[in-house]
């Protein structure tokens, strides 16, 4: 979305404001209309299908609801349908989100149950340990929760939170397209990757 919390006025770009205030502001000017869809989109079905087929992985239900299949809610609980070790998961998860992830939990850890949520991971770490998950694939997570999560025996594998997202882009092309939307008026534009690493001993 262009926003989380409503900015509090909408001007030309300038350092002392939030950025989202000056996208607001030519967005406007431009006469073109936002719709900016979060959480909703993060709880459909498609965004569970999504994110499991990336890891190769059959959904089983949201991370949110799962005693109930068929609700929708955030993330996915799948199963791996090539169970592989942590070290082999990560790899998985860099080549098809386009990431460099950061891992925590030993590299030759069996994953076979994995929960995933896209952005980040808040406090559902819990509910991926009562879920009975392996392993937990998300955008980010603050330190200490990755840390207490992976001492407690369930592994974390951090994207990036603007990798994790990507994939729903296309979701909203199609849904856009089902909605009615001529094809050739659509247009999807992804952000470059907005942060980097470096490898240490790297040559700079």
């Amino acid at each position: 979305p262009i926003y989380i919390k409503a900015p509090e006025a909408f001007c030309p770009a300038a350092s002392a404001r939030p950025q989202c205030s000056a996208a607001l502001y030519e967005a406007a000017r431009c006469g073109v209309s936002i719709i900016s869809l979060h959480t909703n989109l993060d709880r459909s079905y498609e965004a569970r299908v999504c994110l499991s087929t990336l890891l190769d992985a059959a959904p089983a239900s949201s991370l949110e609801h799962v005693d109930d299949p068929e609700a929708t809610g955030l993330g996915a609980l799948a199963t791996l349908n090539d169970p592989c070790s942590l070290r082999n998961l990560a790899a998985r998860a860099a080549a098809a989100f386009g990431s460099d992830p950061r891992v925590w939990g030993e590299a030759d850890y069996p994953c076979r149950t994995v929960a995933i949520l896209g952005g980040s991971l808040g406090d559902f770490g819990e509910l991926a340990i009562a879920a009975g998950a392996d392993v937990v694939v998300t955008g980010e997570a603050g330190y200490h929760v990755a840390q207490d999560l992976a001492l407690r025996g369930l592994p974390v594998v951090l994207l990036g939170h603007d990798r994790s997202e990507e994939p729903f882009v296309d979701i909203l092309m199609n849904s856009a397209v089902d909605a009615g939307v001529d094809p050739r008026h659509t247009i999807k534009i992804l952000n470059p990757c907005q942060w980097w690493t470096v490898t240490k001993g790297e040559n700079l």
